[in-house]
Formats: C-alpha cells, structure tokens, sequence
C-alpha cells in the first residue's frame, strides 16, 4: 500500500484520473482490483444502496468480484433487510468500518452465526464500506473486505474519495449505456459487451455474479431481439446499431 502522506496523494490523484477513462465492466474490474491490491483488501463490492425494506442484494449489484455463492447463499438466507452496513449507511451517511463478531452480535442469534459462517468460509471477515452518491443523487455502497484491520487516517480519507469518484463514475456510465442498450435490459447489454471483449459464458458469470445457464440465457434472449445467428453475428449487430462503441 502508499507509505506516506504525499505517496498517498500521488496514487489517489492517479487512480481517480484512471476512473475518469474507464468505459467498460472489464476496464472498472482491473482498475477496483488494483486499489484492493494498494489497500490490502481482497474483494470489493458496489451497489445501488438497497432501500430497508429490499431483500435481494444481487439485482443492486453494479460490480463485484464477490463469489457468486456467497451472494446467492447471502439472499437465499434473507440477510439484506437486517444489515446492519446498510443501515448504518442510512442512518449516518459516512463510512463503517466492520468485522463478523461485532456484525454477529447486531445481527442477533440466528441471523448473527449464519452471516458469520458464510463470510468466513470466503475469506471477508472484516472490511470497510463507504456511501456513495451518482450525479444524479442516487446512493450507491461501495464495500471493501479481506482479513487486514482497520484503515489508518490517510488510507480512509484517499479510499473514501476513491470509493464516491468510482460508484459516481460507474452509475454515470451505467445509465449512459441503458440508454444505448435500446430494448436490450441492462444484464443483456452487460453480457453482450462483456462477450466483445472475450469473456466465456463461465467469465462472464463470475464477473456478474451470475450463473453460467443465466448469462446463456441473457445471451440467446439479446441474440433474439438483435436478431443474431451466433456470439459473433450478436457482436456485430451491437457494434453496428451503436450499443457497442470500437
């Protein structure tokens, strides 16, 4: 990670000149792991910040490189809604930092154990979240985890910078690109351009969080409305009606 103040300021004013030329998932991946590398973190995490009433943390999801079965476990057992990030987030407005004993507790006796379990078997037993907000106002969550303590001074400030330039930038183009999409939805649009840039169908679910047999799915449903014959005829249609941009 920087080791001083000044190298600090240096790395954060040229990630967030990085941020500002990102234009695609795969571009945005490379560069969120290359500050969990500099902070010592090992998976990260942003989202659309889910009302307290939402119970479904994939469908907010704008990029992870969560494992997609700690994210399907995480809905199928519930754990949204009793989050206590998220409504810390609400409620304060500025960063948590968190480890499972302490999210254990406040999760009570049954929710506590299960969360602990499932992000333990993963590696995520402590981590720091930030909110966000895009320039339309909208709240996002940006979540680093892995097993280092607790950020000092100068790291929270860059990473926190960091954490709004990045969900600011990424619901920026997100919306930018739903519009191009046309009548593709958002995940059909997301698997088509991931597929431009190489990705197999097992690629491109664990970028998305995803099952392979769902991003097939989302693959044959674009080729259908684009009236493709194959991933290479659905590529050219994209480029050619300007949902995809050389």
């Amino acid at each position: 990670m920087p080791e001083s103040a000044k190298t600090m300021s240096v790395f954060t004013l040229k990630t967030y000149q990085k941020i500002k030329e990102t234009n695609s998932l795969t571009e945005s991946i490379s560069l969120l792991k290359e500050i969990c590398e500099a902070f010592d973190y090992e998976y990260f995490c942003i989202t659309y910040l889910p009302a307290p009433t939402e119970n479904n943390l994939q469908s907010k999801i704008l990029v992870s490189n969560w494992p997609n079965q700690l994210v399907r476990e995480y809905d199928d057992f519930g754990l949204l809604r009793s989050s206590p990030i998220i409504k810390a987030i609400w409620t304060s407005r500025s960063e948590v930092h968190w480890d499972l004993d302490t999210i254990a507790l406040k999760r009570g006796p049954v929710e506590g154990p299960k969360t602990a379990e499932l992000f333990n078997k993963f590696g995520m037993p402590k981590g720091t979240a930030f909110p966000g907000y895009s320039l339309s106002g909208q709240q996002g969550l940006v979540m680093f985890s892995g097993r280092r303590d607790q950020l000092k001074e100068e790291e929270l400030a860059a990473l926190h910078l960091l954490s709004h330039f990045m969900f600011a930038h990424l619901s920026t183009v997100s919306s930018t690109k739903r519009k191009k999409a046309g009548k593709l939805s958002k995940r059909e649009w997301e698997c088509v351009e991931l597929v431009a840039h190489g990705k197999t169908t097992e690629e491109i679910a664990i970028i998305l969080g995803l099952s392979k047999s769902t991003v097939a799915g989302y693959l044959t449903t674009a080729a259908t409305k684009l009236e493709a014959s194959n991933r290479s005829h659905l590529v050219a249609q994209s480029f050619r009606k300007g949902l995809l941009e050389a």
